[in-house]
């Protein structure tokens, strides 16, 4: 998910405005956020719908490319 722009340091992102839609099973389905600019000429909106709750993930990490672990 990108930062938005006004984001300049790490405490900056606790005043970022976001909708968060949480599912029956306290899962979260759905985050949504934008520019909150007042007068600006273009608005933007994000949304991030997250699916695919409890799918089986590897057991072994050794095969994750080395440039992602980091």
């Amino acid at each position: 998910m990108a930062v938005p722009a006004e984001v300049k340091q790490l405490a900056d992102l606790a005043h970022v405005a976001l909708e968060v839609w949480v599912d029956d099973d306290g899962h979260i389905a759905r985050i949504r956020y934008g520019s909150a600019t007042t007068g600006a000429s273009m608005m933007w909106t994000v949304t991030l719908d997250l699916t695919e709750f409890g799918i089986t993930l590897p057991s072994d990490w050794s095969r994750i490319p080395s440039w992602f672990v980091g």
